[in-house]
Parts: C-alpha cells; sequence; structure tokens
C-alpha cells in the first residue's frame, strides 16, 4: 500500500508541474514565464531528488530513465531560458544554481550506470549472473528471459517463468502468447534460451520456497492449466461460431466475391482464434480468472502459496484501475522479497559442481520425466476446414539421427506433417543439437497442433513464432 501511495503523489506530482508549465507558457501565473520557469525547475527538481535512490536502483527498468532523464532535460532547458532572460539578478541566480544541481544529479545518475551492463535491449546489474545452468535452480526461483516483448518495451527482459519440481522433475510454469498456459521441462526452456543466443537471469525468493510451498504450487499450476483449457474451448467454440455465421463456405465458394471472402476467412481462422493468453491483461494489468499474461501467471501462484511480491499492474496514479499499467517482468529485477544470482552464486555453485558428473537425460517439454509432453487442445473443424493431426511421428534412435543431415530431417518432417489435415503450413528446423531439436511452424490452427515431444528419438520443442534477434 505505501508504493501504491507514493506512486500516486509522484505521479500526480508529474502531472501537476505539467498543469503549471502550460499555465506558464500562456501567461496564467502571477510571477511571470521567467519565474514560472525557475518554480518548475525547483519543484521538479525537489521531486527528483526525493525517489532519487529509487531511480537509481531501477535504472534497468525504461520508464525508470525516462521519470529522470525527461525532467531533466525539461528542467535544465527552462532554468537556463529564465537565466538568459530574466531581468532580476536573484532569480538567474536562482536559475544557474538549480542547473548545477541537475548536472549533480546527472553526474551521479552516470556514474550509477557504469554499475549495469546492457544485454539484449536494455541494462542489467553488472553482478548478475546470466544464464545459470538448470542444474543451479531451485523450487520457487523465477526466471526472466528476453524474447519479443523485451524487444517491444526495449527492455533487457520481458518475459517470466515459475520453476518448480513436479513428479522429481523440474518444470517451468508460465503463459505464452501462442498457448496459454504451459508447463515445460525446465532443463528444455533454459537450453533452448541459451543455445538461440537468448539469455535469461534468476530471482530467489530470500525467505526460501519450502516443499509444502512447492506442493500447493505444483497443483494450483495444474488447476490454472485445466482452467485454461477450459476457457479456451469455450471461446474457440464461440468465435468459431460467430466465423461460420457471418462467413459460410456457401459465400466462401460462391463466384465473384468468394475470391475476398475465403482469403478473409482464413486470415480470421488464423488471427482471431484464441490462444489461452491473456491479451487484455498485456496492455492493462487487469488479473482474469482463466486466462493469464506469463507474469499475471506467476504471480497469482507465488501469492496463493504465500510468497510475499509488491503490487504489480496498479495502474495510472496507482488506483487499481490497470490504465497504462501493463505487467512488465523487467519489474520484478526491483521485487525487494527476491535477489537476483549474482556471479558470486556462480563462484559457488561452480564451486560445489567442479567434479564432472553423469550427462543428464534429455528433457522433454512438459508433463513428467517418463510422460510425453501435453499438447494443447486440438481445433475443432470449421465448415469445410482443418482437424488436428491423429497421425504419430516415426521414432528413431538418437544415433541414426546424428547420421542425417538437417535438411533430411526438416525434409521428413514436411512429409508427414505439412498436409490438409495438420494445419501446418510451412516449417523450419531453427536448431539441432546433440539432444534436441527446435521447429518453428506456421499453422492455421491456433495453439499448436498436437505434435510430438520426441521426434525421430530426440527431444522436439515447437515454436509458433520465429524468435526475433
Amino acid at each position: 500500500m505505501f508504493r501504491r501511495i507514493e506512486k500516486f503523489a509522484i505521479n500526480a506530482s508529474h502531472l501537476a508541474i505539467i498543469w503549471l508549465i502550460f499555465r506558464t507558457l500562456c501567461g496564467e501565473v502571477s510571477w511571470g514565464i521567467t519565474g514560472g520557469f525557475i518554480a518548475v525547475s525547483a519543484l521538479w527538481l525537489g521531486l527528483t531528488s526525493l525517489h532519487f535512490r529509487y531511480l537509481l536502483i531501477t535504472y534497468f527498468d525504461r520508464m525508470s530513465r525516462v521519470q529522470f532523464l525527461a525532467p531533466l532535460v525539461t528542467s535544465v532547458s527552462l532554468s537556463t531560458i529564465a537565466a538568459l532572460f530574466t531581468s532580476s539578478p536573484a532569480l538567474r541566480l536562482v536559475a544557474l544554481g538549480e542547473i548545477i544541481i541537475w548536472a549533480i544529479l546527472y553526474v551521479l545518475y552516470d556514474r550509477n550506470r557504469k554499475k549495469f551492463i546492457v544485454l539484449g535491449y536494455g541494462p542489467l546489474p553488472s553482478d548478475i549472473w546470466v544464464n545459470a545452468p538448470w542444474e543451479a535452480l531451485e523450487p520457487g526461483d523465477v526466471v526472466l528471459t528476453g524474447g519479443r516483448m523485451a524487444a517491444r518495451t526495449r527492455n533487457s527482459v520481458g518475459h517470466m517463468e515459475l520453476a518448480l519440481r513436479q513428479a522429481g522433475a523440474m518444470v517451468a510454469f508460465s503463459s505464452y502468447m501462442e498457448s496459454g498456459i504451459v508447463i515445460h521441462k525446465l532443463r528444455a526452456v533454459l537450453k533452448v534460451e541459451a543455445k538461440s543466443k537468448g539469455h535469461y537471469v534468476v530471482m530467489r525468493p530470500r525467505q526460501g520456497f519450502s516443499p509444502e510451498q512447492n506442493t500447493a504450487a505444483v497443483a494450483l499450476t495444474l488447476d490454472m492449466e485445466a482452467r485454461n483449457k477450459q476457457w479456451f474451448e469455450r471461446e474457440l467454440k464461440r468465435r468459431t461460431d460467430l466465423i461460420n455465421r457471418w462467413l459460410p463456405d456457401s459465400r466462401c465458394n460462391a463466384p465473384g466475391l468468394g475470391r475476398l471472402i475465403k482469403p478473409l476467412k482464413a486470415w480470421l481462422v488464423k488471427k482471431y482464434l484464441p490462444t489461452g493468453y491473456d491479451w487484455k491483461g498485456l496492455y492493462t494489468g487487469l488479473a482474469s480468472q482463466d486466462r493469464w499474461t506469463c507474469m499475471g501467471a506467476c504471480l497469482q501462484v507465488l501469492d496463493k502459496v504465500g510468497v510475499p511480491t509488491l503490487h504489480y499492474g496498479t495502474g495510472l496514479l496507482g488506483l487499481g484501475t490497470g490504465l497504462l499499467n501493463p505487467l512488465l517482468p523487467v519489474r520484478f529485477l526491483y521485487e525487494p522479497n527476491f535477489r537476483h544470482l549474482t556471479t558470486e552464486d556462480k563462484r559457488l555453485w561452480e564451486e560445489t559442481h567442479s567434479a564432472p558428473g553423469p550427462k543428464a537425460s534429455p528433457a522433454v517439454v512438459a508433463g513428467a520425466d517418463s510422460e510425453p509432453a501435453q499438447s494443447s487442445p486440438p481445433l475443432p473443424a470449421l465448415e469445410g476446414g482443418v482437424s488436428a493431426p491423429a497421425s504419430q511421428a516415426l521414432t528413431q534412435s538418437a544415433s541414426a539421427v546424428q547420421a542425417r543431415s538437417a535438411d533430411q530431417i526438416l525434409a521428413d518432417f514436411k512429409t508427414e506433417w505439412i498436409k490438409p489435415s495438420s494445419g501446418i503450413l510451412d516449417a523450419w528446423l531453427v536448431k539441432r543439437e546433440e539432444d534436441f531439436l527446435v521447429f518453428h511452424v506456421e499453422n492455421i490452427e491456433n495453439p499448436l497442433p498436437a505434435v510430438p515431444s520426441v521426434y525421430q528419438g530426440l527431444t522436439t520443442i515447437i515454436s509458433l513464432f520465429p524468435r526475433q534477434a
């Protein structure tokens, strides 16, 4: 609550200062334009000084940097104009004093910048452990990764996963834009992130994460996965019926306009059908009961099992509206109840794990070690549409696969899966390692079709969208 009150005071003050600038420019203040400029600069200087320590700590957040640089540039400009054009020596002296203080703050801010490194699209603390091996993670750890949302927000990280121990195996729980709630094997998720030249960092609860909390969290994730699937099926039926009602096959096959209507229906099938992801929450921060963003899903699990966190997504002025305040994973780096794993943690872990051990068995995406990955529910057929594939992939030994080229593996995959009954339009083999494959697919169905988690004897990960560099 204190953080929300503080946020309200800071944001309301910023808005009041902007209003004062407008009044000054319109000549509606009694002390004149130069006096108004000096007053505005003084107010912004005081406000910035009050939460300057917070701005230094949260330098990794793009909006935090804006909260310092925007008042700095505006106030120095106003003070400079006032110093040049005022006829009062006292006001000129005050304006010059403001410029000097702003310069001191900038020097301190620039010196603080050296405590960070630029990784991806934004800075991270210089002592943070980047791409820790999956064996170093514990239940309750939060994994922050780069990706598409990091690129869009121009931050170092933009996606969140929660590490848990399920059926003896470490899994990663999150919500994906392509498929909603997912439970993947942690090893596979992190290895793909590292192999694709991505990066991730780990946040660990300061108060620990007990086995009882892990058990409760696993039960919650399974319940959320079931609720998300139920919502997906209801929403899919509603949207499918709507598309078929307005664009039946009789119109698509009609001469003339059919050439325009048929591509429109195909586009709607591809873009309008649900995925299980909370797109509204992505832009507002508001929570739902049956679909989530990645951060919203992880925060709900942590809250339910008693792990304290700050209140995120409080909205404009901290009033809880969700307006203009989406959940941004980069802000979790400031979470006071968690700490990021550091290079010192890396040194200690490497010292205790320096002796070579047996190579871990390949991880399978989702489910328990002995079970295949659970695929997303198949789409019901539209009128004249597609259905999920029913055939099973041919399993070969891993040694035989190693003898085959990437082009041969991709050719086999396309032959088996690119057909009218599967809904897959095209595929690319983007990674071929010793123990796993990564395919990107373009498909008319959403979420992904039931491609098996083991293809030709190797762990297989399917992604709907190509990763941005």
